[in-house]
């Protein structure tokens, strides 16, 4: 099947086939901008090395000085994950400013080498990050900001039924897609929408299947709304 006659549907999907009202209205589901569905359904890059750092030894120097090591060897590189602790908070995409002086140029210097940068990633936001509170406070968050224990902290899921908090979470991703930014590690959160046990949010119950589309399928969309065809993401 040609991607192009299933626009609509994946589209759909993507920002939650179950984005309706609570009287049942189908009018607000929320569809994707336009994707050129017949590009390539991944750039050539992803068919090269992507290398990382383990996050305890992100900064502006080590990264550059990382992937020029391996094109110094003779190793062609695709893409570099800057690792997670890259960001003030989980997950609030701004970069650390006491390791990225200035991130704008970090992807640009990478970029000159042929390269491209990759950004991990969850769908957790923190209890400490500086933006919980604001999601929290507009109910962004599925089962009303029911709190998680994960590997990196305490926090809730976004809500993807939510169109709002889909924008809020779009408007945050903006700053590092501007920089230059081409992809995301997307970490592997979705399975905590099970704890939950009834996950539920803006538009009712939630699945897992549901959640790790949304998850996953919003990172990979939008990335390319922004970036075009050179957007990618990985998942686990």
């Amino acid at each position: 099947m040609r991607y192009s006659a299933r626009v609509a549907a994946v589209a759909c999907l993507m920002t939650l086939r179950f984005a309706f009202s609570s009287a049942g209205d189908d009018s607000s589901c929320q569809t994707l901008p336009a994707v050129d569905f017949d590009a390539p359904p991944y750039p050539e890059w992803a068919h090269h090395h992507v290398v990382w750092l383990d996050g305890r030894r992100n900064n502006q120097t080590a990264i550059l000085a990382y992937v020029q090591d391996y094109l110094d060897h003779g190793i062609p590189v695709g893409g570099v994950n800057i690792d997670s602790s890259w960001e003030v908070g989980y997950n609030n995409f701004e970069p650390t400013p006491t390791e990225f002086s200035n991130f704008t140029k970090l992807v640009s210097d990478i970029n000159a080498l042929g390269v491209h940068v990759i950004l991990w990633v969850t769908s957790m936001v923190d209890t400490d990050s500086p933006n919980y509170k604001y999601g929290l406070q507009n109910n962004f968050y599925l089962n009303n900001g029911t709190l998680l224990k994960w590997w990196h902290g305490q926090g809730s899921l976004l809500d993807y039924t939510n169109p709002a908090a889909v924008a809020w979470w779009h408007s945050m991703m903006d700053g590092v897609l501007a920089a230059g930014v081409d992809g995301w590690k997307c970490d592997g959160t979705d399975p905590y929408v099970l704890e939950l046990l009834d996950a539920h949010g803006y538009g009712g119950h939630v699945s897992y299947r549901d959640y790790a589309d949304a998850y996953y399928g919003d990172f990979f969309f939008y990335t390319r709304q922004v970036r075009g065809d050179q957007g990618l993401i990985m998942g686990r």
